[in-house]
Formats: C-alpha cells, structure tokens, sequence
C-alpha cells in the first residue's frame, strides 16, 4: 500500500524542474492512507488490527512479507509524502504524528549500532542492498523537503494534464 511513494515523489521530482506533475499521482492516496490507520485486518493470532499500530512506530502485516520484519523508514517517508500533499485529511492521528513514530522506530533501529547501519541479522531485513535503499530513501525524504520548503517558494504542484511540449508529439508526451 505505501508504494503509493513512486506517485507521490512525481510531484517532487516535476517540483525540481519547477513544472507540475499529473493530479492522477494523488489518486485514492487518502483513502489508502486511512485504511493503512483504521482498516482492521486479521493477524496469525486471530485478533484484527490495523497495519500502522496506535502509538507506536511498529507495523502489522497481515499477509507477512519476504523483506523482513522491520522497515519503518519506508513508512515514515510515505508519511511525509502524505503530509506534504495534504493528503490526510479527515485522518487522526495525522500523518506527520505517524511520520515521527515511524521514524523514531528506525532511529531505534539504528541505536543497535556504532557503525551507522540500520540492520542486523539478515532475517531483520532480507532485502540485498537493505542499508542503500535507507540512505536512497533519506536523500529523497530531503529532496522532497527542499522542493516543499525551500527558500524561493513550495514548487510541489500537482496538475490535471501537463502542458504540452512544443513540436513533440502529444502521445509521447
């Protein structure tokens, strides 16, 4: 559900360019959003809860997952993503309270450590270039901030169609 980022990132990286990406990018994300905080899903033990736990960085997996059992930076990115694009209206707790726990989550993580790594043994995280994808995630989690929070002003836009690039045809743009 929070591959949803690849979207949203869109708005960031037209942002870069001072251009605005395609409004489809924000298509369902708050009710995908909702659903990550309210939805009740089945756990192995037969209770039902949600995907992001209340109060806490950790997450439930309803149908398990072949990475792991921790990526809160993942979360915590698609938390700020949804921040940013205000896309979690009418959601409670908001999406920068998620953002936080989750982040405070891989900070933990991180403590574990004196060499800066987020990961352990490789049942923590199964996933070959696991450390890249964290420092991959982070340089994007401070492009994004520097295109909503820059100095000059917020180039985060996003469009019902983009503007047509002269000459080109428009079915390959």
């Amino acid at each position: 559900m929070v591959d949803f980022d690849q979207g949203l990132y869109e708005g960031f990286v037209y942002g870069l360019a001072d251009r605005s990406a395609l409004r489809a990018a924000l298509h369902n994300i708050t009710h995908v959003y909702s659903a990550l905080v309210d939805e009740p899903f089945s756990a192995p033990d037969g209770t039902v809860k949600a995907i992001y736990q209340p109060g806490s960085g950790r997450i439930h997996d309803p149908g398990g997952n072949d990475w792991g059992a921790h990526f809160p930076f993942h979360f915590g990115n698609f938390d700020l993503l949804v921040t940013l694009t205000a896309q979690d209206t009418g959601i409670d707790p908001a999406a920068d309270t998620r953002e936080r726990l989750h982040n405070e989550e891989h900070s933990s993580l991180m403590a574990r450590f004196t060499d800066g790594r987020t990961y352990g043994a490789s049942g923590e995280n199964t996933y070959y270039g696991r450390e890249h994808r964290i420092g991959a995630m982070a340089g994007q989690a401070f492009l994004t901030l520097f295109v909503a929070r820059n100095t000059t002003k917020n180039r985060l836009r996003f469009a019902w169609k983009c503007m047509r690039v002269a000459g080109a045809d428009s079915r390959k743009v």
